[in-house]
């Protein structure tokens, strides 16, 4: 019985038992005429912790982040490790709704708090989203979808903040999808361009390389700038296939112009830390160097500052 409602690395309650917690405590908001809020909490960039210093360290933070949580609420309190990184928190006999959101700030200074482990020194941030009953919803289903979609919010306002839920969050998150549909579309149907934006010495006014820029160019002939895609692209892992597609149509233009006798100078690629885990990266750019006989010299490849992971050690 324990194994099926708690979980085995925290000990705190599990998806199995948030539903009917959440039943027990709206029956109980029910008959005493009052609401109830549920958090959902989920750590912003957890899965570097994973990447960079392995799961057991990721494993050592989310004990102490539920220990954290456990030391800062009441008893009556319900926190859940609803899986990975995930947590909820079910807040009983609130007066007002500012109650709530005075905890999410205080939920937030305890995990921000300095934490160290095996003598590394790291620094956790949280997004929490914020929904009600009954004001939002009454369906169980819903508390948790609806809370779920505040905390994206939060992390798109920036992170290592909290938001409550709305009607127009759920049509963002219906965006959402639809674009994620129609990105996956585009790679299959290759519905991008490569813009070339040129580099030059400005103190002797000469032509020295060209970075590569990416557009999507819909079927109706519109171009949706990057910050529109790029970082679903990223979050999904769409991004290495559209990395790869820009890498090699942009060699080939050139490789073109390097034929025609012209000196466009250096290629800059930007590329991504998922592109460069990917066990066939120095293959492929090998491979389509050689393809187009394009000198390796004349080709710059630059990481994104919003890539570089920078790990403190004591």
């Amino acid at each position: 019985d324990y194994q099926a409602h708690y979980d085995g690395l925290t000990g705190l309650p599990n998806r199995v038992l948030l539903q009917d917690r959440i039943k027990q405590i709206a029956t109980k908001a029910q008959r005493t005429d009052k609401k109830f809020a549920l958090l959902f909490i989920d750590l912003d960039r957890f899965k570097h912790i994973n990447d960079s210093l392995g799961h057991t360290m990721g494993d050592l933070v989310l004990k102490e982040i539920a220990k954290r949580l456990q030391d800062t609420l009441r008893a009556e309190d319900t926190i859940v490790r609803l899986g990975g990184d995930e947590f909820i928190v079910l807040i009983e006999d609130l007066a007002h709704v500012h109650d709530a959101s005075q905890l999410a700030k205080k939920i937030i200074e305890t995990i921000t708090q300095p934490l160290t482990i095996e003598q590394h020194s790291l620094y956790i941030t949280a997004s929490i989203g914020i929904c009600f009953y009954p004001e939002d919803t009454s369906d169980a289903t819903q508390l948790i979808t609806y809370a779920d979609t505040a905390m994206y919010k939060a992390k798109n306002e920036g992170r290592n903040t909290f938001q409550f839920y709305s009607q127009e969050m759920t049509q963002v998150l219906r965006d959402r999808v639809t674009l994620e549909s129609s990105l996956r579309q585009a790679i299959i149907k290759q519905e991008f361009v490569v813009f070339f934006q040129p580099q030059y010495n400005a103190q002797t006014d000469t032509l020295v390389g060209m970075e590569a820029l990416v557009r999507w160019q819909r079927e109706d002939g519109k171009l949706t700038p990057p910050n529109d895609f790029i970082p679903l692209a990223e979050e999904t892992g769409m991004i290495v296939e559209i990395d790869k597609w820009v890498m090699k149509t942009a060699i080939k233009q050139m490789a073109t112009w390097y034929n025609e006798e012209l000196n466009p100078g250096v290629l800059s690629l930007n590329v991504t830390m998922k592109q460069l885990m990917e066990k066939d990266f120095i293959d492929t750019i090998k491979k389509t160097l050689k393809d187009y006989n394009f000198i390796q010299t004349n080709l710059n490849l630059e990481i994104p500052e919003t890539q570089i992971i920078i790990k403190a050690q004591r």
